[in-house]
């Protein structure tokens, strides 16, 4: 009871119980007239009076100058009164923060409530519950100097606090304390003084800071202020403008280095300012311009690369990754000239290397004069791009050794019984030899031989590179 009792106002308390008793005293007082209010005088100065606690006890003379029905009503009231005073200021009195500091005046009150109880108890209604009235009565003023003595000391308290008083003002509140321990209007104060040591180190620190212009300084010192003592409110407008007067000079630096470091062509370290910026304000006036430039150089810069890159691989005679490339590179920058050329130049290369592979995997076709004919003129095209590429000059040089090699002329020997009249086809006229010796390029050729009175025969052959061959014909099949 005691407890829940000290962590509320004492002034409240009383104005609770004032306002809930005050219907029923006022209907009581009504109801016993004028006779109660002398019988409570009366009473009052029998006590006052009494020589001892025996004497109060014969109290039937007083009381039976009033009626039965004024003694029930006095009764009923003593009884509402007095669970008021037990429920509600009986606890507030056992406090021992009151007890401490008023004994005598508790140990009287006490003294008083055995009173009324007595008179009770002896039917002494009318004049019980006077004496409970006044002591509710004297109670609500001691409480009331209770309360009024714990703001005095606490208003000490703080008196000393704002004038930099500090060792009084702990020895005020301790007071305070001790007249009404964890009363929340002291916390306050017992907070602030608590971290008053380190909070004024970090005010002497602050000042410091200040005179430096150390804004980084200023706003650690008011974050820690304010997290030791959030009552000091005086530093969170100027926390506030010192953090926003960091962001921008942060902001203003990292823009200014970036712009430096563009101008200086260092990409990678622009890049790493113009992120610090960003993160600072996303939306900063100058920071689009800034990373439209970075963007334009570090495309220049990789357009630089990528021609560099596709050089090299002309060195290396890489066309198929020179066409890839191009291409690729082709989509990001589509007017880029070298890109262009390098991009017709290896489609160019590729042609030509597949065209005149396709006549070296298969020489032979080339005994054809048609296939022939085809593979000059595909090695006639290339001839201007073999400085391109080595591969290419490569082929070109064995496709031309193999043309030359189909284009000399091979010795074929032709037996027959110079009887027979031979002829090569499409070639020209061998005639009736024995044997005879003509030069024929590589090819497929057909050798007739006719003879009156036989049956004329045909002999197809094929004349290979590089291999001399015999061939025999006689028309010896008589017609019948």
């Amino acid at each position: 009871m005691t407890q829940s009792y000290e962590k509320a106002s004492p002034d409240a308390l009383i104005q609770q119980q004032q306002k809930q008793r005050a219907q029923q005293i006022k209907r009581i007082f009504i109801g016993l007239g004028a006779l109660v209010c002398i019988a409570l005088v009366v009473t009052f100065f029998s006590l006052v009076n009494a020589p001892s606690e025996e004497a109060l006890v014969p109290a039937a003379p007083i009381e039976s100058s009033f009626s039965g029905a004024d003694q029930e009503a006095a009764r009923d009231a003593f009884r509402q009164a007095l669970s008021v005073y037990e429920q509600e200021i009986a606890p507030v009195l056992a406090a021992p923060a009151l007890v401490n500091w008023k004994a005598q005046e508790v140990e009287a009150l006490s003294t008083a409530n055995d009173t009324a109880l007595r008179l009770f108890a002896n039917a002494a209604f009318v004049q019980a519950l006077g004496v409970l009235n006044k002591l509710k009565a004297d109670a609500q003023v001691l409480i009331e100097q209770w309360n009024s003595a714990f703001n005095d000391k606490l208003g000490q308290a703080q008196t000393y606090y704002d004038n930099g008083q500090i060792q009084q003002a702990r020895l005020a509140l301790k007071q305070a304390i001790e007249l009404m321990p964890q009363r929340v209007e002291s916390q306050r104060l017992a907070g602030q003084l608590a971290v008053y040591d380190s909070v004024s180190d970090a005010l002497e620190q602050l000042e410091v800071a200040k005179v430096e212009n150390n804004l980084e300084q200023q706003i650690a010192l008011m974050q820690q202020i304010l997290r030791a003592d959030p009552t000091r409110i005086e530093h969170q407008l100027p926390l506030q403008q010192a953090q926003k007067l960091l962001k921008e000079r942060r902001l203003s630096k990292a823009l200014q280095q970036a712009e430096q470091a563009l101008a200086a062509d260092k990409l990678d370290d622009a890049r790493r300012y113009l992120q610090q910026a960003q993160s600072i304000e996303a939306n900063a006036p100058g920071l689009d311009k800034l990373s439209a430039q970075l963007n334009a150089r570090l495309a220049q810069q990789n357009l630089a690369g990528i021609i560099s890159q596709v050089e090299q691989l002309k060195t290396n005679d890489s066309w198929s990754e020179i066409a890839k490339l191009s291409e690729q590179a082709l989509g990001r920058f589509p007017n880029n000239e070298q890109l262009k050329q390098s991009q017709m130049q290896a489609s160019v290369v590729l042609d030509h290397q597949q065209s005149l592979a396709r006549f070296i995997a298969r020489p032979d076709r080339m005994a054809d004069s048609n296939i022939l004919n085809a593979a000059q003129n595909a090695l006639q095209k290339s001839i201007t791009s073999l400085i391109l590429s080595p591969t290419l000059a490569t082929q070109a040089q064995r496709l031309a050794g193999l043309i030359d090699t189909y284009n000399a002329k091979v010795e074929v020997t032709i037996n027959s019984d110079k009887r027979t009249h031979l002829i090569v086809v499409g070639v020209g006229v061998v005639g009736e030899v024995d044997k005879y010796t003509i030069e024929l390029t590589p090819g497929n050729y057909v050798l007739e031989g006719k003879r009156d009175g036989y049956r004329s025969k045909r002999l197809e052959f094929e004349v290979q590179a590089n291999k001399p061959i015999n061939i025999s014909l006689l028309a010896n099949e008589k017609i019948e």
